[in-house]
This record gives C-alpha cells, sequence and structure tokens, in this order.
C-alpha cells in the first residue's frame, strides 16, 4: 500500500485495535509510515481476551500473517478478513462467536487449528493436509468425525463429547494423542488395538481427572500473564 491509502487506513480503523497496534509496535504516539508498513507485514498477530475488538476487518491489508491467536475476542464473528493470509500455519479462535469457518479451506499450510463453541461441523477442514493440531473441545455441535478421515498428519486431536464414534479417523496412523470424554470404554479399546502407541484420554475416568486439574485451575488468577499484552 502507498503511503496515502495506508494512513487512510490507520485513520479509519476503532481505538481498540489502534491500541492492540501501538503495543505492538511499542509506541505510544501515532505510527509513521515505515511503522505503518512494518505492522502489515507482520507474521503475527496475538489478540487474546481483547473483549472491546468486535470484527477483524482492519486486518484485511495483512498478507503475510502466519500466527493468529483470537482467543477470547468474544466479539469476533467471521474470519474473513484473513483470507488473504494463504501462509497461515496457526489459528486460534477458541471462545469467540466464529461459526462460519469456509474461510479455512483457504489457508492449505494450516497445521495448528482451535475452533470456537459455535463451528458446528467440519467439513471445510476436510483437505487440510498439513493439519498436525486440531482442538474443539467444545464445539458440542460437531457431531461427526467424518471429514478428517483424510487428514494423515494429524498427530493430536481433542474432541468435544458430542463425539462418540472414532472409526472414521482409525487410518489415521500419526495420531500421538487423543481426547475425547464422550468415548466408550468399548470404542476406547477398539480404537487403541488399532494405535497402541497412541496416548488417549478419553471415556468418564479422564473427563473426571481434568474436572479436578480445572478445578484449581480456575482458582489461578490468570490477568497477570496477560497484563503486557
Amino acid at each position: 500500500m502507498d503511503e496515502i491509502n495506508l494512513t487512510q487506513w490507520w485513520t479509519a480503523i476503532d481505538e481498540s485495535w489502534k491500541k492492540l497496534f501501538k503495543h505492538k509496535l511499542c509506541i505510544t504516539s501515532e505510527p509513521t509510515f515505515q511503522q505503518l508498513r512494518q505492522l502489515i507485514s507482520s507474521d503475527e498477530l496475538y489478540c487474546v481476551l481483547e473483549t472491546d475488538i468486535n470484527d477483524l476487518k482492519p486486518i484485511e491489508v495483512f498478507t503475510r500473517l502466519k500466527k493468529v491467536d483470537l482467543m477470547g475476542t468474544k466479539n469476533i464473528q467471521s474470519i474473513t478478513p484473513l483470507i488473504n493470509n494463504v501462509n497461515l500455519i496457526h489459528l486460534n479462535i477458541a471462545d469467540t462467536k466464529v461459526n462460519n469457518i469456509e474461510a479455512l479451506s483457504l489457508f492449505p499450510k494450516l497445521e495448528d487449528l482451535f475452533l470456537s463453541d459455535y463451528v458446528v461441523n467440519l467439513d471445510s477442514i476436510s483437505n487440510l493436509a498439513n493439519l498436525r493440531r486440531l482442538f474443539f473441545r467444545t464445539s458440542k455441535a460437531i457431531e461427526s468425525l467424518d471429514p478428517l478421515s483424510k487428514l494423515t498428519e494429524l498427530e493430536e486431536l481433542a474432541i468435544s463429547d458430542s463425539i462418540t464414534n472414532l472409526q472414521p479417523i482409525d487410518k489415521l496412523m500419526k495420531l500421538k494423542r487423543l481426547v475425547g470424554y464422550g468415548i466408550s470404554k468399548a470404542e476406547e479399546n477398539r480404537f487403541q488395538s488399532l494405535h497402541p502407541n497412541t496416548e488417549l484420554n478419553c471415556g468418564s475416568t479422564a473427563k473426571k481427572e481434568m474436572e479436578r486439574i480445572t478445578s484449581k485451575i480456575d482458582k489461578i488468577d490468570f490477568s497477570k500473564f496477560y497484563k503486557d499484552y
């Protein structure tokens, strides 16, 4: 972008984004043209727990992002503004309101993906051949793993309690770890016989253990970990 267009872009974005971007640039005053060019050339965007941010439209001008973390930015509903970032490797949209993930099919290099509670199916990621880590522990509307059957590079998978059938992922032989509390003991044993080297964290026993750990985590004040962001 030339200086005029980039300056106009900066002027148009809202204050919540300006605050975030100034922090990223380590400045308190208005950015120079060179700083704005540096900003839109970033390969990472860390936007965690930013409850004042309502959409991603300001990052439509970014084209080199490889890692985007939007966890807890609760008002975000669409990831369409990210579509120009074809080299995206890591995306975290957990605890957002994103339900349409069709844009994910445009990110063939994606390796790490954390989905929101609002996602209802996995069809849009069925061709993400490089995906290695997929997490949708709280996406209760997802009921089938069929779209994952060809994702042979998957190594870690955390699925929602609504998933009870693991047969669609029987052939994912690189899977190192699977978490799924809706899986019956019989299904767990069947899958383990096919994947003796996969660490399984399934069923009610694992769920109780996680609840025990979570009860301790809930008592920790995490705000101090984000104070510098």
